[in-house]
């Protein structure tokens, strides 16, 4: 797996959000979801302690670098609509 690099921003949030590097790097191995942002970057997902935290990450030099971290509740605004959708991004109709 590529090296995993952190934003000066990314530290400080995560600081400031008590989230740990650990959380972080679990969260970009083993994602429940990938999402993209309205930038483009990707956004790996995971739903801990009830809660979704969401990674936004960009691609430098082979490395992956940790843009932001946050966590939210709005699991279904950012979760579970996308999390039905197919890798081609259409909403998948089964039930």
């Amino acid at each position: 797996m590529a090296r995993i690099r952190y934003t000066k921003h990314a530290i400080e949030r995560m600081i400031e959000r008590g989230i740990s590097k650990r959380q972080v790097e679990d969260c970009i191995r083993n994602p429940a979801n990938i999402a993209h942002d309205k930038y483009c970057n990707k956004v790996f997902q995971k739903l801990i302690n009830g809660k979704l935290l969401r990674v936004v990450i960009t691609y430098e030099n082979n490395d992956i670098k940790v843009i932001t971290a946050y966590t939210t509740s709005k699991t279904q605004k950012y979760y579970m609509i996308r999390h039905l959708s197919s890798p081609t991004g259409h909403t998948s109709h089964h039930a």
